[in-house]
């Protein structure tokens, strides 16, 4: 919803190439990717066919990893790199690729995830005791 919040004020858009509207990270390029580039449209339908199906997660007193760390596959984030590897508009789902997402929406706006949903769906909806923030407080 929020990533169709920036599309409707024209800030993404469907069908471009994700990779360019990522500033801070790429999703990397392959042979793939040189034949159909993915588009956000791709991420929401999950036919970017993304590697990474979901997150195992983390316990209390885990270290966090970064969004750029989960996007590498680098410690102390559990999963893979984030990659294409079949061909894109095949139908998989994807939490990498809505990781993926989440990382365009902070490029494109410099704000964070958290503060991003808060403002452009938590808010609207009248969810004012929600969040996506990142870690709770124990209280």
């Amino acid at each position: 919803m929020g990533a169709l919040r920036l599309v409707q004020e024209g800030r993404l858009h469907l069908d471009q190439n994700v990779n360019d509207v990522l500033t801070s990270w790429k999703l990397p390029e392959n042979s793939f990717t040189a034949k159909t580039p993915v588009t956000l449209r791709h991420l929401l339908s999950h036919t970017a066919v993304i590697n990474v199906h979901g997150f195992d997660g983390y316990g209390p007193g885990d270290f966090i990893p970064t969004l750029a760390q989960v996007l590498d596959g680098k410690k102390p984030a559990t999963s893979y790199p984030i990659v294409v590897n079949q061909p894109v508009g095949e139908a998989r789902y994807s939490g990498g690729g809505y990781t993926v997402m989440q990382q365009m929406m902070i490029d494109v706006t410099g704000t964070s995830f958290a503060t991003l949903l808060r403002k452009e769906v938590l808010e609207p909806i009248g969810m004012c005791r929600s969040t996506f923030e990142q870690q709770l407080d124990s209280k």
